[in-house]
């Protein structure tokens, strides 16, 4: 008996699994790459926040670096996407019409 993998609600374009014959709520590639944006923003804040408040003694190593870990993951996600974007774009503007 395998359990039911289930998708992280946290990240950009995970939902709960749909209900058999259930029409899902459509989303934009715009608004998904938005919110991915967004979360990756929101990482490199939280993750100066903890350097800060490391050389503040306030936060313990293992939050600081767990926090700087998730933005650097986060930011180059970010970088390899519009890498990706960049090649896709050139490739279509190599296309005679």
């Amino acid at each position: 008996m395998t359990d039911a993998i289930q998708p992280d609600p946290t990240r950009p374009g995970a939902s709960a699994p749909a209900a058999p014959g259930a029409a899902r709520p459509a989303r934009d590639f715009a608004s998904v790459v938005a919110e991915f944006l967004e979360q990756t923003s929101q990482e490199l804040s939280e993750a100066e926040r903890q350097a800060g408040l490391l050389a503040e003694g306030k936060s313990g190593m293992v939050e600081t670096v767990l926090a700087l870990s998730k933005a650097d993951l986060s930011l180059r996600f970010a970088v390899e996407l519009r890498n990706r974007f960049l090649e896709a774009y050139r490739e279509i503007s190599r296309i005679q019409v």
